[in-house]
């Protein structure tokens, strides 16, 4: 499949949603797929080809690069490399970016006749809910949630063991921490943090810069000027997602 061809399989939520209509006028049916997938392997495509098979057509959404917390460097690929890969997939039909950090929009606007996840999820514990959350929203949208069986792998298992972003002196903590601590322990004494009210003092500052993108060979793709805001805030913010409260004060305003 040409470049071109695969970018045209690239398009938004709404376009989906308009896609998925028409096909269901027709007497077709729509297998979806949601998920980061940073760094395709071929689990991945096992994944696409059996959620493929499951339909007429299949679309697949992205987790945005905003919304990926897995660790510094992550995501590997940005959001739009990864689109125009997936897309190159015959057993994908359309591809969109999604704009939020869940898939329970994207499935209230497509409403796929089936909702494919990958069978590891039928493995591990549901800490989050969220398969929970969706497989009542597909359900109640009159479609079905189907669990793929077939060979797995892990993005951050591969991204981890391969292209380690850590320095070589962090390793044996990090790997010691791992062995000591159940995710469980972890996510218990996170909760904890909820009770606590925290004052953050200091100044924050905006930073300007030039960010490049490259493609799969090195070469210059594009040039992004990005601003952010950085500083004092950028810990207050961290702070927000686990202490029960957040007070900020910059002594400079």
């Amino acid at each position: 499949m040409g470049l071109e061809q695969s970018k045209a399989k690239v398009l938004s939520i709404e376009e989906l949603a308009v896609k998925a209509e028409e096909l269901r006028k027709e007497g077709k049916t729509v297998a979806y797929c949601h998920g980061e997938f940073d760094l395709l392997h071929f689990g991945h495509l096992r994944h696409f080809k059996q959620a493929r098979n499951q339909a007429d057509a299949l679309f697949v959404t992205l987790t945005p690069d905003c919304f990926i917390n897995k660790g510094p460097s992550r995501p590997i690929y940005n959001e739009n490399y990864r689109a125009e890969f997936i897309a190159s997939l015959e057993c994908v039909s359309y591809v969109a970016i999604n704009q939020w950090a869940t898939a329970e929009t994207p499935l209230k606007m497509i409403r796929p006749n089936v909702y494919c996840k990958g069978n590891e999820y039928l493995k591990k514990k549901d800490v989050t809910g969220r398969i929970t959350i969706e497989k009542n929203l597909i359900e109640s949208l009159g479609g079905q949630l189907f669990f793929t069986d077939d060979v797995v792998f892990s993005s951050s298992t591969l991204s981890k063991d391969h292209f380690n972003v850590f320095p070589e002196s962090a390793m044996p903590w990090l790997k010691s921490f791992g062995e000591n601590y159940k995710a469980e322990e972890v996510i218990a004494l996170l909760e904890k943090l909820k009770k606590l009210n925290v004052l953050v003092i200091g100044e924050s500052f905006l930073v300007e810069e030039k960010m490049i993108h490259k493609d799969i060979d090195g070469n210059r793709r594009e040039t992004e000027q990005i601003s952010y805001v950085s500083g004092a805030t950028v810990t207050a913010n961290q702070l927000m997602q686990f202490a029960g409260k957040v007070v900020y004060f910059d002594p400079s305003l």
